[in-house]
């Protein structure tokens, strides 16, 4: 049982750690929509892989290849997540920042890479670098994303990579403070780490045959 707890909890404790230390610190983290995607399907992995991979995994095949097995069906995950992760529309998130606290910063860099501009709502359009973006914010983590109008501008990649750069650079020296809600996902991580621990503690004698029949050995 702590051989199952320990492979569907801990990515995800290490994901909420991650995020509770994004959301504590006292400025902006950007990323792109690619790698936060990606870093999300890490940290699910364990519950799909101890879940339905474990539930639904092909017997009479794993009676045949043993532990070797697992190698298809790791790697039909990570290109899953790759997959859906490449098809999404383009997005830049910012973590630890409102919608308010970006806009005035955004447009400030909207103006400098594209003269012409100009806001309707929520939505930006830089017509000379043919980007047309909507914030969308997430209130109870403080995050802002800057996602695609249409799927049609996984062609302009290169010009979302370039934004995304320089915003970096335009957030650098802005101060948010810290995200309180942080130390709830802390919280939460340093709790799946103690459930896990002791979980394996009392397993510990059993834990050896655990992995053997999990990996099919």
């Amino acid at each position: 049982m702590g051989l199952y707890l320990a492979i569907a909890f801990v990515p995800l404790g290490v994901y909420l750690a991650l995020i509770g230390a994004l959301n504590l610190a006292s400025t902006p983290f950007v990323t792109n929509g690619f790698r936060d995607s990606l870093t999300l399907s890490l940290g699910i992995s364990g519950l799909v892989i101890a879940g339905p991979v474990e539930l639904f995994l092909p017997e009479n095949a794993a009676s045949v290849f043993g532990s070797w097995i697992w190698g298809p069906l790791v790697v039909l995950y990570v290109l899953v997540s790759l997959l859906i992760a490449l098809v999404s529309r383009p997005r830049i998130v910012v973590y630890n920042i409102s919608p308010q606290q970006l806009r005035s910063p955004l447009s400030d860099l909207a103006r400098k890479l594209d003269g012409s501009a100009k806001w309707a709502g929520d939505c930006l359009c830089l017509p000379e670098r043919k980007i047309q973006l909507c914030m969308e914010a997430n209130p109870p983590m403080r995050n802002t994303q800057l996602v695609a109008v249409n799927p049609a501008q996984l062609d302009e990649i290169a010009e979302w990579r370039h934004l995304e750069i320089e915003l970096k650079r335009e957030l650098a020296n802005v101060q948010t403070g810290a995200n309180r809600r942080g130390v709830g996902f802390l919280l939460t991580a340093a709790t799946i780490a103690v459930l896990v621990s002791m979980a394996l503690l009392q397993s510990r004698q059993d834990l050896a045959q655990d992995t053997l029949d999990f990996l099919r050995w």
